[in-house]
């Protein structure tokens, strides 16, 4: 995607922006210690899947059971419909794991994690896995959400993108873009939207039509790529955080762990999320 302003292209490719960064100490706000887990895993290569799918699906069963391990929580007893229907014909591997660990987010998050080890032995591929999770505050705010969706699932380059969101209460809302190689990146508030400010149960357009005169959000591939995907990530939080004093310390080249780490370091009932899928198709 593509965000043009007055002053013409603000920066190319996907969505935009740079996302918080704050000081992390693991133990700001009376959270527990960040405990490190390793998870060693097999699987067997069929035929008709490459080593390069096997060790996807390692790596996202590996994350999922680290947070289990730290949690307590029985991820395969989520429901499995629900699972079914969230994943889409051309959904990167990275966004099935994201659904499924959002699945868990009130009880505990990734906040770093080392370089899968893979290793083959005939058909059986392994991963050794090490990262640490972090358990949030289970004292939540149950009636405060954030409902997050595009005016349109599926897009064609140039398409205009607009995003509608809600919340149960007064709010401060940032969007994140999170792409298909794990890069995140804030795009929402920025330089010509600032006003980020949304009322309990009124629905606010990004961009609304004044906004619309000033910037656009515009469909745009990747590279040669035919279809492309983007994860937009909703945060809702009671209190308007200042980003701009961090922004240019961070860019794409950040993913979504360091998003992880601002999220705990905020208090627990103090914020919410929810998330959105977009679909590009070049012409």
């Amino acid at each position: 995607m593509k965000i043009f302003g007055a002053k013409g292209l603000i920066k190319t490719g996907h969505l935009v922006i740079t996302i918080l960064l704050m000081v992390y100490t693991g133990e700001c706000l009376g959270q527990e210690k960040p405990q490190s887990v390793t998870v060693n895993l097999e699987l067997m290569q069929e035929s008709d899947r490459s080593l390069d799918q096997v060790k996807e699906e390692l790596l996202r069963d590996a994350r999922v059971e680290a947070v289990q391990r730290v949690t307590g929580l029985n991820i395969k007893s989520f429901d499995a419909q629900a699972e079914t229907e969230s994943i889409e014909e051309n959904d990167a591997a990275y966004f099935q794991t994201f659904r499924r660990l959002m699945r868990i987010n009130v009880e505990g998050r990734i906040v770093g994690e080392d370089t899968p080890e893979y290793y083959v032995e005939g058909n059986m591929v392994g991963i050794t896995y090490t990262c640490k999770v972090q358990k949030l505050d289970k004292d939540y705010d149950q009636y405060f959400k954030v409902d997050i969706s595009s005016n349109k699932k599926a897009y064609t380059v140039g398409e205009p993108i607009e995003f509608e969101v809600t919340t149960t209460k007064d709010a401060y809302i940032t969007l994140f873009s999170i792409k298909e190689d794990n890069s995140v990146a804030m795009f929402f508030p920025n330089t010509y939207l600032q006003e980020n400010y949304v009322k309990s149960d009124e629905l606010r357009l990004i961009p609304n039509e004044k906004e619309r005169r000033i910037i656009d959000f515009t469909a745009q591939t990747e590279g040669n790529q035919e279809v492309y995907s983007e994860l937009i990530f909703a945060v809702a939080t009671k209190e308007k955080y200042e980003f701009e004093k961090l922004a240019e310390e961070l860019s794409y080249k950040n993913n979504w762990i360091t998003l992880n780490k601002w999220l705990m370091d905020l208090e627990r009932d103090q914020w919410t999320e929810d998330f959105a899928q977009i679909v590009i198709y070049d012409n």
